[in-house]
């Protein structure tokens, strides 16, 4: 039997059905959740046991065009309207989010820090440049810090 028969088969398909539905259940963290290979449309479709055809009539689209936005999924140009569009007609919701790689607080913090010694280096460097800079760096590591971008400056801190 050949995968491709593999897939197909009801056994494969609930087995397909159970591992997506313990990952995309209304309740599921998203956090960790990546994408399949061949993408979410696929996937799904898939393990419903649909093919491109049936989805493209749910869809009221032609057959190719299943085809295409699969691909276009997979390569990240798939427009949000087409996956509203196939998730309505997989019975599906489409969650986009952002999903921060670092925690907001801790961006921030970060974006902080780098500013001051952003500010610091700058200063240091044009007191060395007036050959002041004998014991500056220790008190202006002191004077500009994060925490003076955090509270006074946290508007200017992206820019």
């Amino acid at each position: 039997m050949s995968p491709r028969q593999r897939e197909t088969t009801p056994e494969f398909q609930q087995l397909q059905r159970k591992q997506l539905d313990s990952l995309v259940h209304p309740d599921a963290p998203i956090g960790s959740l990546e994408a399949p290979a061949k993408g979410w449309v696929h996937a799904i479709r898939t393990a419903l046991g649909m093919t491109q055809a049936q989805l493209a009539r749910r869809m009221g689209v032609k057959g190719p065009s299943v085809s295409a936005l699969e691909k276009r999924e997979v390569a990240g140009t798939a427009t949000i309207a087409s996956l509203r569009k196939a998730a309505e007609a997989l019975d599906c919701e489409l969650r986009i989010v952002f999903v921060p790689r670092i925690g907001l607080q801790r961006a921030v913090e970060e974006q902080a820090r780098r500013k001051a010694r952003e500010e610091r280096d700058r200063i240091v460097h044009s007191m060395r440049l007036e050959a002041q800079d004998a014991g500056v760096a220790p008190s202006l590591a002191e004077a500009v810090d994060a925490a003076s971008w955090l509270s006074g400056r946290a508007r200017e801190i992206w820019d």
